[in-house]
């Protein structure tokens, strides 16, 4: 059998929460284009992306809970970055960029 019958590790938990956001091509576009630039107001990431910005809103949630991207408060405005506080996270950005 492949799997043993252990718990998962925390690092085996990130992964699998990281696949399950990015199992989504909006999800996807919007950490690809994170990964390219320093801080992107959601305004901007609805107009690049092509939805809502109360759409790109809900998709962040799901990228943010996963521990892949960082809410910033710039004046009036909510603007996302790429997080990368851990070994998995800057591979992962190695991998998109």
């Amino acid at each position: 059998m492949i799997f043993s019958k252990t718990k998962p590790t925390e690092t085996d938990n990130q992964l699998i929460d990281i696949f399950s956001a990015l199992g989504d091509k909006t999800r996807y576009q919007i950490l690809k284009l994170l990964s390219s630039e320093e801080d992107i107001c959601v305004s901007e990431l609805a107009e690049q992306v092509g939805i809502s910005n109360a759409g790109v809103s809900q998709q962040l949630k799901i990228l943010e809970k996963a521990g892949l991207v960082e809410r910033n408060r710039m004046g009036q405005k909510i603007c996302y970055s790429v997080k990368i506080s851990n070994d998995v996270n800057r591979k992962l950005y190695k991998l998109i960029g």
